[in-house]
């Protein structure tokens, strides 16, 4: 039952993430590329700054360490996270 629960609870999470991402990539006011850090990038997936860094150690999202800083090209994060639907 709680493994039932965790999936639904997953796929409801994905299912928003998929929809921001919708939205954030059909926003043509935006064409140019930014760059951000891990605590934006934390504020637009609406996710923990910590998952951020976990996720780009992991190589699940695309990164630049730059020094002690971790950057992040929104445009690539988005396309990333699109071709993954």
């Amino acid at each position: 039952m709680v493994e039932q629960i965790k999936v639904l609870v997953d796929e409801e999470r994905l299912s928003r993430l998929e929809e921001k991402i919708d939205r954030l990539l059909s926003d043509k006011g935006k064409e140019d590329d930014e760059v951000l850090n891990a605590q934006q990038v934390a504020d637009l997936l609406q996710m923990d700054k910590q998952t951020i860094y976990k996720l780009a150690r992991d190589n699940k999202i695309p990164s630049v360490k730059y020094g002690r800083s971790r950057l992040f090209s929104k445009k690539a994060i988005m396309e990333k996270l699109k071709g993954e639907q």
